[in-house]
């Protein structure tokens, strides 16, 4: 247990180490005597997921998947754009370049919903370099 002064809460204290993991709880469990448990923040996070108090970080499987569907979407919502200048053909273009790399365990059926799927060849080319007199 730290030397530190606990915070009380209604028949509970508890104090938050700023320097370490640790969590120090202090309950009365009646007639004078007190219970005292030291848990580690990754044990409290755990029990809010488990409550329901907060969500688990999405695992990497469905992040990559969430990320996926939002690129084919963005390009499918500036497909009709392409032509209004080089700045929306560029953005256009790039996020050609990225749904074309995307595995098919990822996103198979978006791969021939995609508008810019006629450019199958799709390669990033260097600027023209200028040269000044």
């Amino acid at each position: 247990m730290h030397t530190q002064q606990l915070i009380p809460i209604p028949d509970l204290a508890y104090f938050i180490d700023p320097d370490n993991p640790w969590i120090d709880l202090e309950q009365s469990a009646g007639i004078g005597e007190v219970s005292r448990i030291t848990i580690h923040r990754i044990h409290l996070r755990h029990l809010f997921e488990e409550s329901g108090f907060i969500l688990p970080p999405p695992t990497a499987d469905e992040l990559s998947k969430s990320l996926a569907q939002h690129l084919c979407d963005f390009l499918r919502d500036l497909a009709g754009e392409s032509g209004r200048s080089p700045g929306v053909d560029g953005v256009i273009d790039r996020l050609t370049a990225l749904v074309s790399i995307l595995p098919d365990s990822l996103f198979q059926h978006d791969r021939d919903e995609a508008p810019t799927a006629d450019r199958p060849d799709f390669q990033l080319t260097p600027s023209p370099v200028v040269v000044k007199p």
